[in-house]
């Protein structure tokens, strides 16, 4: 069963390097689904000629403005010049539908007394749990980021594929099951016109160190810890042709993800494991190799 996944959005706050507030659209038969729907992100949508009305759900990971702002516009849009009539499904952390209401209301005032002549529905998800909805189930994790914003790491599932998304989130306990039987791991990078980058990033090596092949982008010092072709993918910062090419590679090709994913966790194991980087030290300062540690009994 075939499901496309679209990045909308992959920005930050701040539209950094120009880019849309998050958000990703996955297709799977009889299913559009969002997740994230940032401030930006109608009018990304409408740069790519996708029509808003034909999303089936949104799945927010967390209340921040870049990851839910877009949706007073998208309902607002959906009553007066959408003419929407799909049900919409919104689903979220505790107090999304409470969370909208306030944020629909300070840049709408009014719009509480509007009702949509399509069906609207909320649903706000447990954490450590599988929900499930109508043609697709959520699994939402704890995440660590901002508490106020309720935020959560999720697994999405639909079409029999899983897409995870880590939220924003800091690394936590919860991200090995967040990723388990993975296919890739995607990450694109660029520089920003202040020079600001992302340097080696951590979450490349967490993912690696779960055996998942990676594409990222070929800037600053991903190259370090990914060799092309040989410990995963990596594409020109900011050619969209490079990354679609190798993700259509890596989606075709479950030998490439397998050598690549094994290789990636080997190569980090061997370059950028703690004591591999204390030996490395030591025999450049001349001193004696270390001991290796006791392990704590279990």
């Amino acid at each position: 069963m075939t499901v496309k996944v679209t990045f909308i959005g992959s920005g930050d706050a701040f539209g950094a390097g120009g880019r849309f507030n998050t958000c990703i659209l996955v297709d799977a038969p009889d299913q559009r689904i969002a997740i994230d729907f940032g401030a930006s992100s109608l009018v990304a949508l409408n740069q790519l000629d996708i029509d808003h009305a034909s999303i089936d759900a949104v799945v927010l990971t967390h209340l921040h403005g870049d990851h839910c702002g877009g949706l007073p516009f998208m309902l607002m849009d959906g009553m007066l010049g959408a003419k929407r009539t799909k049900p919409l499904t919104i689903v979220g952390p505790e107090g999304t539908e409470a969370h909208l209401g306030g944020v629909c209301e300070a840049l709408f005032p009014g719009m509480h007394v509007m009702s949509p002549k399509f069906h609207l529905t909320y649903a706000e998800m447990p954490v450590m749990k599988k929900t499930e909805f109508n043609g697709f189930a959520v699994t939402s994790y704890p995440a660590m980021h901002t508490g106020t914003t309720n935020p959560t790491s999720i697994r999405v599932e639909v079409g029999g594929k899983v897409v995870s998304y880590t939220g924003d989130s800091e690394w936590t306990r919860h991200m090995p099951d967040l990723a388990r039987d993975a296919d890739l791991f995607v990450l694109a990078s660029k520089i920003a016109a202040d020079g600001d980058r992302d340097g080696l990033p951590n979450v490349l090596m967490e993912a690696q160190s779960q055996g998942l092949a990676c594409l990222a982008s070929d800037v600053a010092g991903i190259p370090e810890l990914i060799s092309n072709g040989e410990t995963g993918v990596l594409a020109p910062p900011g050619n969209t042709q490079a990354l679609s090419d190798g993700l259509k590679r890596l989606i075709g090709s479950p030998q490439d993800r397998q050598r690549f994913g094994s290789a990636g966790a080997n190569r980090l194991g061997q370059r950028f494991s703690f004591d591999g980087g204390i030996a490395r030290l030591a025999a450049k300062f001349g001193l004696p190799k270390a001991a290796p540690q006791p392990q704590a009994a279990e």
